[in-house]
């Protein structure tokens, strides 16, 4: 389960550069930080979906019940320690 979440954050975070630098290219002097944080959240929250529809179509037991709950507590912490960073930084 974490494996498909890491394989999943990867192809969005590959989305997420390739928006990124489209938006520097057409839009050249904004500084881009909502572009950044939204980014953020689309690299690791949307990621969730197919770790989500994955758990919810294998099994209905309470595991997978468990197993969603786990994915999203570690997806909203992912976010938060982002955001933190992000504050600090900027």
């Amino acid at each position: 389960m974490v494996t498909q979440y890491l394989v999943s954050c990867n192809f969005m975070w590959m989305f997420c550069e390739g928006l990124y630098l489209h938006t520097l290219i057409v839009q050249a002097f904004t500084t881009g930080t909502q572009l950044l944080l939204s980014c953020y959240v689309v690299g690791w929250g949307l990621s969730c979906l197919p770790c989500l529809y994955l758990i919810i179509t294998t099994t209905t037991t309470i595991i997978s019940i468990t197993m969603i709950i786990i994915v999203i507590v570690i997806v909203v912490v992912i976010i938060v320690v982002i955001a933190l960073l992000i504050i600090v930084i900027f």
